[in-house]
């Protein structure tokens, strides 16, 4: 019984731990919509298909036509029709170790702290790594690569050219670069003169150009080193279940002597990203 007790407070502080650092320590958490649910297969997102047609009597858009002694318009009446979407949660990431002479680990509390907080980390680093490399692949809108700061201001305009007019794109605009990027960003903005350009000659920080968020990742979590991903805040939608499947099982022993003492530590989150069909012109792949 002690062991069934054991194991699910582990799952309740993984499940709390991951679920904070999810929502706050990751580049997924900052791009994305982030929906936690238990056990769903699917999520549905119908609407309209067709674009609403305005009409009037101004020389801006078709003007409506007037019958003879009458003040009401002949109105064009369109059919409102939908379109179901459906995200299927197939994909799943996990970690599982085994720990030896777990009745010593459990009187030290530190290691059981630090062993939780590495496979969390480990965790959160490869939702990022699932998000950024499911959106690079489903998005549609194309920029040529960074290669220097040239090409780094380059795309910084096509960014801001593709995604001015929506709402959003003028304040939540972002761009997601792997550290081998980040130098030739460091190098555009600090030649400009703005609070950005001096905090870059100073530190060596790079955080926003032409009003474009820029964040930074490790190269192994993008898709390649060379690719870079943009879009508006809120674009791409992902899944995400890390309930009650994580905990500990008893493990078979390495040594006979040892049944009591090996115990088997696994968590596992079910995930899926989508950029649903009326967000692709609002993501853009880069390289």
């Amino acid at each position: 019984m002690a062991n069934v007790i054991h194991s699910k407070i582990y799952r309740e502080v993984f499940m709390d731990v991951f679920q904070e650092r999810a929502r706050t320590n990751t580049v997924a958490s900052m791009i994305s919509k982030m929906h936690e649910g238990q056990y769903a297969t699917s999520i549905n997102n119908p609407y309209r298909d067709v674009a609403v047609t305005v009409s009037g009597s101004t020389t801006a858009i078709d003007p409506c036509a007037v019958a003879a002694g009458s003040m009401l318009c002949e109105l064009d009446i369109n059919d409102f029709t939908t379109f179901n979407e459906t995200i299927f949660v197939n994909d799943y990431i996990s970690t599982t170790e085994k720990v030896c002479e777990t009745n010593e680990e459990y009187t030290n509390v530190d290691l059981m702290a630090a062993s939780l907080k590495e496979q969390t980390q480990a965790m959160i680093e490869a939702v990022d790594r699932y998000v950024l490399t499911a959106a690079d692949a489903q998005a549609v809108l194309n920029l040529p690569a960074i290669i220097d700061a040239a090409t780094a201001k380059a795309a910084m305009e096509g960014v801001v050219g593709l995604l001015s007019g929506f709402s959003g794109g003028f304040r939540d605009r972002f761009v997601v670069i792997g550290n081998s990027l980040y130098p030739f960003f460091v190098d555009l903005v600090s030649n400009v003169q703005t609070p950005f350009g001096d905090a870059a000659l100073e530190t060596g920080d790079v955080f926003n150009y032409m009003g474009i968020d820029i964040l930074v990742v490790r190269d192994a979590q993008m898709p390649s080193a060379a690719r870079a991903l943009a879009g508006i805040k809120g674009s791409i939608d992902t899944y995400m279940d890390p309930v009650v499947r994580s905990g500990e099982k008893d493990a078979i022993p390495s040594v006979p002597t040892k049944v009591s003492l090996e115990k088997v530590r696994y968590q596992l989150v079910y995930l899926q990203t989508k950029i649903w069909a009326l967000n692709l012109d609002k993501v853009i792949r880069i390289g």
